[in-house]
């Protein structure tokens, strides 16, 4: 994820490409047997969505204070490590 915030933070287009290649290669295959390239679209966008997430994760998500000692559960947890 430190990735993604040098991406972002220095504006340095090679490593937003890189990025990109990185999510592409994520959600696409290659078949040899047809000798074709096939992309799932959804998981594509679910990988493009967790990007955002993270990047904007501060003006996304609320904090919450929770009762000391009392176990809860975060959903988002993996924004902030």
């Amino acid at each position: 994820m430190k990735f993604i915030e040098l991406a972002m933070d220095k504006n340095d287009l090679e490593m937003k490409y890189d990025l990109m290649r990185l999510v592409s290669w994520e959600s696409a295959w290659y078949s040899y047997r047809s000798s074709r390239q096939s992309i799932d679209s959804a998981r594509f966008c679910k990988a493009m969505d967790e990007l955002i997430k993270y990047h904007h994760r501060d003006e996304i998500f609320e904090s919450v204070e929770q009762e000391i000692g009392k176990p809860f559960e975060d959903r988002n947890h993996k924004y902030f490590w």
